[in-house]
C-alpha cells in the first residue's frame, strides 16, 4: 500500500542505513531529506540527503542503529 507519492526501501546494518527514495513510476528522487525514529521515539534531524540515483547513505559511528527504526523521507516541499 502506498499512500504518497513516494517509496522509501531500506536496507541497514548496525551502524549503516541506506534508503532508496522513489516515485510511484519508479523513477529515483533526488533531494529528499532522510531522518530516522529511534525505538525510544526520538526523531533525529535530517541525516542525509538522497544523490542522483535515490540513495542517501546514513552512517552512526556514535551508537548503534537498533533495527526497530521508523525511516521518514521529505521532499524540499515538506511532502512525505
Amino acid at each position: 500500500l502506498q499512500v504518497s507519492d513516494i517509496s522509501v526501501q531500506v536496507k541497514q546494518s548496525s551502524r549503516d542505513l541506506i534508503a532508496r527514495v522513489i516515485n510511484r513510476r519508479g523513477d529515483p528522487v533526488v533531494g529528499a531529506a532522510v531522518s530516522l525514529r529511534d525505538s525510544s521515539g526520538k526523531w533525529s534531524p535530517v541525516l542525509a540527503r538522497t544523490n542522483e540515483f535515490g540513495e542517501a547513505l546514513v552512517q552512526r559511528r556514535d551508537s548503534e542503529l537498533d533495527g526497530r527504526l521508523l525511516v521518514r523521507a521529505q521532499l524540499a516541499d515538506g511532502s512525505s
